[in-house]
């Protein structure tokens, strides 16, 4: 471990120039993990520290931040990568991620206190001020993102202290004081574009992403930043609000009632023409930017969804609910995955049924298009968003099939999920699957979720890759052989396929 004091000095020892630059030779030579652990510490010694001149800690924090952006860019890369962590691993990459971040904002945090304890001298020392506060805000917004790449529970005092700061620097006067977004940088922000960025990504239901695409939201979102709109007073086109005084996360505008002095309203406003600009671009192209995901290269089709999942929440005009919901408290059993799914449905089908398996969950809420339930104890790794599960209403026989849409932890035990229903009255049957003229011996089983069986397009659960380019489907029910021949897949998740399949049906006669 390196060391935090040395030589006995009572000054800090990074206030040394040579020493500093020492150290951070040695943490550059470390393992990335290792790296962001010892610039924590430095972080939170410096944070900390009163023999320090502001200006001192200031450039010693700015330094440890730079440091800290290749290992934490590194971690961040094997963790969106990787398909599915395992517990221990998702909290060793995330523990190390959220805690740089966390350390950079409070030492920012700190260097603004030191310098400038009120709005008058904020104002007078705006061109040390406002670096620093924009050095905090993305710090702010990038622990917060971390927080919903687990899925929350999101620290409260991450939005107290958006708000706190932002507040002060509106009552200097300087929120919109342009400063270069890094030295040398051709780019400039303010404080008020840093703010209106973190609040357009957090009211785009991050809980509705997966790690990866949260990621892809949070750099449209610092793509278009400039574009977004934030006023003190609500209009047409500006549907959500923001309240400075509560340190509330960010919610949709509801009328007068959620208006007030410390409350400010916003929207993506042009920054909407220019996402639905760039999804064009994309389909023209067929490739994505490599600046929207330059860790993890996302395909065109996995940017198309994510831009689609923000034009959503970033409309001038935010689209009612499709279907009202409805508040009950009832239990709900629930198998998991595609094996779980073909159990409950068909149980002849599989040998490895297990009643251990199924989970009890609470239903909070329910609408014609899917349920809101809690999970009072989070199971194993698999719960997360897109993954398939079978449930039975307490007290009916029938199952269900639905998709994790939005997963919100409530604590390291619980979590809140909304789940979308794919089908009410899903059928097991088994087919066979053909490639030209060949049709193999072995069955294999799928989920038909339209069992009225007339359309002339039909949707079907299979399991991951069974649909490849090429194949047909042969399933004989009812006495008729019907040929289903794949046209798009629908859904995805870890381990199953929607399917659209056009079906040619045949009497056995």
């Amino acid at each position: 471990m390196l060391k935090v004091f040395g030589r006995g000095a009572a000054a800090h020892p990074l206030a040394d120039e040579k020493e500093r630059n020492r150290v951070l030779r040695e943490v550059g030579s470390l393992e990335s993990h290792r790296a962001l652990g010892e610039l924590v510490r430095w972080l939170r010694s410096t944070a900390g520290d009163a023999t320090l001149r502001p200006e001192q800690k200031a450039g010693i924090v700015r330094a440890l931040e730079s440091a800290g952006c290749v290992p934490m860019r590194m971690l961040a890369r094997e963790y969106l990568a990787a398909p599915r962590l395992g517990k221990a691993q998702e909290e060793h990459l995330w523990g190390s991620i959220q805690g740089f971040c966390a350390a950079a904002a409070h030492g920012y945090l700190r260097c603004a206190a030191a310098i400038a304890a009120d709005a008058r001298t904020a104002a007078r020392e705006r061109n040390r001020i406002v670096p620093l506060a924009v050095h905090a805000l993305r710090a702010l917004g990038t622990q917060l993102k971390w927080e919903h790449m687990r899925y929350g529970p999101v620290d409260p005092g991450i939005w107290a202290e958006i708000s706190r700061l932002y507040a002060r620097l509106e009552d200097a006067q300087i929120a919109e004081v342009a400063v270069r977004e890094f030295p040398g940088s051709p780019s400039r922000t303010t404080a008020q574009q840093e703010l209106v960025r973190i609040a357009m990504f957090s009211v785009c239901s991050p809980g509705s992403l997966l790690p990866a695409q949260i990621e892809v939201a949070d750099r449209l979102a610092a793509r278009f930043a400039r574009w977004f709109r934030i006023a003190p007073h609500p209009a047409a086109t500006l549907p959500y609000r923001i309240d400075l005084d509560q340190g509330a996360p960010p919610a949709r505008y509801l009328g007068e009632a959620d208006a007030g002095p410390a409350v400010r309203f916003f929207g993506a406003d042009a920054g909407h023409d220019r996402l639905l600009a760039l999804r064009e671009e994309v389909v023209s192209l067929g490739e994505a930017p490599q600046d929207i995901s330059p860790g993890v290269p996302a395909s065109a089709d996995a940017v198309l969804e994510v831009i689609d999942h923000l034009a959503h929440y970033w409309a001038p005009r935010l689209a009612n609910r499709k279907h009202p919901r409805h508040g009950i408290k009832s239990r709900l059993t629930v198998a998991w995955g595609f094996e779980g799914a073909v159990d409950v449905l068909d149980p002849l089908a599989s040998l490895s049924f297990e009643k251990s398996t199924m989970e009890s969950w609470i239903v909070e809420n329910a609408s014609a298009g899917g349920v809101g339930a809690l999970v009072p104890s989070i199971p194993g790794e698999w719960l997360r968003v897109g993954c398939l599960v079978a449930m039975q209403p307490e007290g009916g026989k029938n199952w269900l099939l639905g998709t994790v849409k939005r997963l919100t932890r409530m604590d390291e035990s619980s979590a809140h999920v909304g789940i979308q229903t794919l089908a009410r009255s899903p059928t097991a049957v088994e087919f066979r699957v053909q490639a030209g003229n060949a049709t193999a011996l072995r069955p294999e089983t799928g989920v038909l979720l339209d069992p009225g069986y007339t359309e002339a397009e039909v949707p079907v659960l299979l399991r991951a890759r069974t649909a490849e380019p090429g194949r047909t489907l042969v399933l004989e029910r009812d006495g008729r052989r019907t040929q289903l021949i794949p046209i798009a897949v629908t859904a995805r998740g870890p381990d199953y396929e929607v399917v659209r399949c056009r079906q040619l049906v045949r009497s056995e006669s």
